[in-house]
């Protein structure tokens, strides 16, 4: 069990423009730098954002069990962070929910609205 798990989103659907696995996730990096004494996980896929699914998300958050799970999005990435976190709420309907980074900075009254968010995290 991890207390946190940090998930870098997929690109899902339409938004398959490999910008989003170019660059490193340095805001997860940061956020773990800085909860280095919470148990901590983190999921980075790197360039295979396209070939990561369902089941392997499912998989990893059931694996980890954790009670926070924070998502890094970028605009590519926001359909894939918010189908993680669907998924983590079908699992776990108790699970506090963060979305953070570019698109969550910036769009922030649109991510909060969603359901399966429950923080969003800015700048």
């Amino acid at each position: 069990m991890s207390d946190v798990l940090l998930f870098n989103a997929p690109v899902r659907g339409a938004q398959t423009d490999q910008h989003a696995s170019l660059g490193l996730p340095l805001g997860l990096a940061y956020i773990a730098a800085v909860a280095a004494t919470a148990r901590l996980s983190s999921l980075d896929r790197g360039s295979e954002h396209q070939r990561y699914g369902r089941r392997q998300v499912r998989a990893l958050i059931e694996a980890a069990d954790p009670a926070i799970l924070g998502i890094s999005t970028h605009t590519e990435t926001y359909l894939g962070g918010l189908e993680c976190a669907r998924i983590a709420k079908e699992l776990k309907p108790g699970l506090t929910v963060v979305m953070g980074g570019a698109h969550s900075s910036v769009m922030y009254d649109e991510v909060i609205r969603e359901d399966s968010v429950d923080y969003v995290g800015q700048g």
